[in-house]
């Protein structure tokens, strides 16, 4: 989750204000106590670095309220969509 967190905050200090991101966590596993801690240390970042809306790809993954209380913890909150495809349409029809 470390690496996942790093990665996504260098790419997202490259983003102007403004950004959408569509998020794919249907396959994720529960995270452990540090690996929510990363995730919500992504998610202040998100938050800070301006995103206007989230769309989480969830399926049947169990780790949406994991994600979803942390983004709101962020200061946040994202949409979700069951697939890649329906979070297309939605963003597409923001």
């Amino acid at each position: 989750m470390k690496e996942a967190a790093d990665k996504t905050i260098v790419e997202v200090k490259k983003l102007k204000p403004g950004f959408d991101i569509i998020n794919d966590i249907s396959e994720c596993k529960p995270a452990t106590i540090k690996g929510i801690e990363e995730i919500k240390r992504a998610q202040l970042v998100i938050k800070e670095g301006g995103v206007r809306r989230v769309i989480r790809i969830v399926g049947h993954s169990v780790t949406e309220g994991q994600f979803a209380r942390k983004s709101q913890e962020a200061g946040y909150e994202a949409d979700t969509a069951p697939s890649i495809a329906e979070a297309e349409k939605y963003w597409l029809n923001i």
